[in-house]
């Protein structure tokens, strides 16, 4: 099968972002493919993503929230009939 291209800006490895966890890089290269695959807006349960990348859930949350805090994402949770489902958009850099 083959496989879209997609970019993870090289700007997420530079000194503006040293602060940011491995983790919270391979997560915002993740989101980057998966907006690519999926669109914007795309929405991805939490527990699949941990499974993707072989982290916990809170490995994820954790990183998550700093690339929110980072500004180079948003999110938004919504619960609809006990599911939760979470719509990211990326920013690019």
């Amino acid at each position: 099968m083959l496989q879209k291209d997609f970019i993870i800006p090289k700007k997420i490895f530079s000194k503006e972002y040293e602060s940011l966890t491995g983790n919270s890089k391979i997560l915002y290269a993740y989101l980057c493919y998966l907006e690519n695959e999926l669109g914007k807006g795309f929405e991805k349960p939490l527990d699949q993503m941990a499974e993707d990348l072989s982290v916990s859930r809170k490995t994820i949350t954790r990183s998550r929230k700093q690339l929110s805090d980072a500004g180079l994402i948003n999110y938004e949770s919504k619960h609809i009939n006990f599911h939760a489902f979470t719509t990211y958009t990326i920013k690019y850099l």
